[in-house]
């Protein structure tokens, strides 16, 4: 249930990247039975397969495996001797998927909740 939960809050928060429809405010007031209808703004990102500003439109699963992308690795090389030194490479996302995905989380949309954030600790 919380991978749900997790996900839930993911695609409302990135819901402008990907090809969700951004219009909350016909959520309301449609029917819940009948199908839903998207908005001309929606079809408009799905032909175009982009964004506003020229960067791709992403599904979930898209925008979640450029995100994997991301590491830090840890390499070490060996010397003649007993030390050996160590240095760490960190990969980066794609420079405007990163920049759009920074500014959601400091400044989230009109009309949505700001959640606080939760920190795990040991």
């Amino acid at each position: 249930m919380l991978a749900y939960y997790v996900e839930w809050h993911m695609r409302e928060a990135w819901r402008e990247l990907m090809f969700a429809d951004e219009d909350q405010a016909a959520k309301k007031s449609r029917d819940p039975v009948a199908p839903a209808i998207r908005s001309d703004a929606a079809l408009h990102k799905i032909n175009r397969r982009r964004l506003e500003d020229g960067s791709p439109v992403h599904s979930f699963a898209t925008l979640i495996n450029e995100l994997a992308t991301i590491v830090r690795n840890t390499c070490r090389t060996p010397n003649a001797g007993e030390r050996s030194s160590s240095f760490q490479v960190t990969t980066h996302a794609n420079p405007t998927t990163a920049a759009r995905i920074q500014s959601h989380r400091s400044n989230p949309p009109v009309g949505r909740t700001q959640y606080p954030s939760f920190k795990l600790s040991a």
